[in-house]
Order: C-alpha cells, then sequence, then structure tokens
C-alpha cells in the first residue's frame, strides 16, 4: 500500500529505459516524456518507438502543445494513451483551445496540468471551474515556474505554492502530484521532501529516477508505535458502537469519529509496511 503514488518521467525516445521502467517494482503510472527529457527533432521517432513499444492503461504521456500537437495526440492516442500530461499552458485561454483540441481526436481524454508560470497559477481555478470534467490532476513544474517567475527554487520559496496547489486540487476533486526532484543521491533531503508532501495533503508524486522511486516506496511515514497506538484507538471506537456520539481517549489525547478514516489509513498501511505481526 503505497501512501504516496508514483508518477515516472520516462524519456520516450529511449528504448533501454523504457523496457526498464516496465520492471520496476512498485510503480503506478509512467508518465512517457515528448517533452523536457528530449529534443524536439527526436520527437517523430519517439512517437514511433511508442507505437511499438507495449504501452499501459496507468501510462500517461507528456505531450508538448506548441505546433501540430493535434496530429501529434492523434498518433499518441492510436498507440492507445488517451491520459496525457499539459506542460507550459500559458493561462485558461490555451488550456481551453488544447482540451476542444483534443476532444475532437477522442472524448475520453484524461488531463494532468502542470502549473508552470504565473498566469496559469493564478487562472488555475477558472480552469478548474470550466474543465473540471477532464482534468484528472494537477502539479507544480517548480523549475519551469522558478524560470519564469524568478522565485528561488528551495524548499521555502515552494512551500507555500505546494499548499495552494494542494488545497484547490481537493476543492474541485482532482489529485495535486507533487513537484518532481532533480535529488537523485542525497537520500535525507529527498526524504524530507517526501514527508513534506504528505504534510502538505499530496498522496502522489512525480519521480525521475530509480533512486527516487525506491526511497518513496520504503519511506516509513509512521512508526511502529503510531500504527499501533492507531489500532488501540479504532478498537476503542469498535467498542463503544452503536453510541451515537463517540469520543475515546487514549495516552492524553481525544479522538472523534472524523479521525477514524485516517486512523484505518494508518493502520492499512503499517499493517503492509510492517507486517501483521510487529
Amino acid at each position: 500500500m503505497n501512501l504516496i503514488k508514483s508518477y515516472l518521467f520516462v524519456p520516450a525516445n529511449n528504448p533501454r529505459f523504457l523496457k526498464k521502467s516496465l520492471a520496476l517494482d512498485g510503480l503506478d503510472y509512467r508518465v512517457l516524456d515528448l517533452e523536457d527529457s528530449i529534443s524536439a527533432s527526436d520527437i517523430d521517432q519517439a512517437i514511433n518507438l511508442v507505437q511499438r513499444h507495449s504501452v499501459q492503461e496507468t501510462d500517461w504521456v507528456r505531450m508538448p502543445i506548441t505546433g501540430q500537437y493535434q496530429a501529434l495526440a492523434s498518433r499518441l492516442f492510436d498507440a492507445g494513451l488517451q491520459q496525457v500530461v499539459l506542460p507550459k499552458a500559458t493561462g485558461k485561454k490555451q488550456v481551453g483551445e488544447v482540451l476542444r483540441g483534443l476532444h475532437e481526436i477522442s472524448e475520453d481524454i484524461r488531463v494532468i496540468i502542470l502549473i508552470e508560470n504565473a498566469l496559469m497559477f493564478v487562472q488555475l481555478e477558472q480552469v478548474l471551474r470550466e474543465w473540471n470534467r477532464s482534468i484528472f490532476g494537477i502539479g507544480l513544474g517548480s523549475h519551469d515556474f522558478s524560470a519564469t517567475t524568478k522565485i528561488r527554487h528551495a524548499a521555502s520559496e515552494l512551500l507555500p505554492l505546494r499548499l495552494q496547489i494542494s488545497v484547490m486540487a481537493r476543492a474541485y476533486g482532482v489529485t495535486p502530484i507533487d513537484i518532481a526532484s532533480m535529488n537523485i543521491s542525497d537520500e535525507p533531503s529527498y526524504k524530507a521532501e517526501i514527508q513534506s508532501g504528505y504534510d502538505l495533503g499530496y498522496r502522489a508524486k512525480f519521480v525521475l529516477h530509480p533512486f527516487q522511486l525506491r526511497l518513496l516506496n520504503g519511506y516509513s511515514f509512521f512508526t511502529k508505535e503510531e500504527v499501533a497506538d492507531a489500532i488501540e484507538v479504532i478498537t476503542l471506537f469498535d467498542q463503544k458502537e452503536p453510541a451515537k456520539e463517540v469520543v475515546v481517549k487514549h495516552k492524553g489525547t481525544i479522538y472523534e469519529k472524523p479521525h477514524i478514516e485516517q486512523l484505518n489509513n494508518i493502520k492499512a498501511w503499517g499493517e503492509q509496511f510492517y507486517g501483521t505481526d510487529r
């Protein structure tokens, strides 16, 4: 039970990476990348490779939205890819134009929008109101956002942006997906980023490297003691049902019914991570 779902960017022009990504343990979703990780001259070759590749139902594709994006999308959809990550959209107008164009090809399109400039950020709520039926998720493209806004790319500066995007996504019933990191060697730093995302409400994260996927899947969100406490509190609640108003006291803390869902999540995660015999 992964508390944070993983979205791994895979360069779509690299047959070795495509094949290797299929064998990665614990990977939830691949994002076949036709944008930042490959050059524009390689896109045609990459699409030909994807068309010959084993496309999964869980696959997404990040495609550029400049130029002949409809022709590009048609080829991708024919290959079985109807889940699209949209990068670098410059606000509501362009998102609307692109989504209308994609809907001409397929009404089943699902989209994750990357917020990579200031206008897209301030117009996000308008986009979610108008296109909610097509939008599956939203995420901050932090490096492009920093480059276009001149905001320093650091945890303290990005934190309020990540929080606002998480809250906005929840308000409109779409999935918030946390930032991708360029860190592929500093384990403590990456674990801190995982915890930060969880604390901000994210239950999904973009990843760029197997190192990051391994840390994400192996991250201990709760201690054995916290899991044991959750199980004890759930047991106390069960003993008080079917009382109309249930309040449980445990180790100096009051728990009420709104806490049950989170406690059950901790219990389920703990039983998978630590086993049932702790």
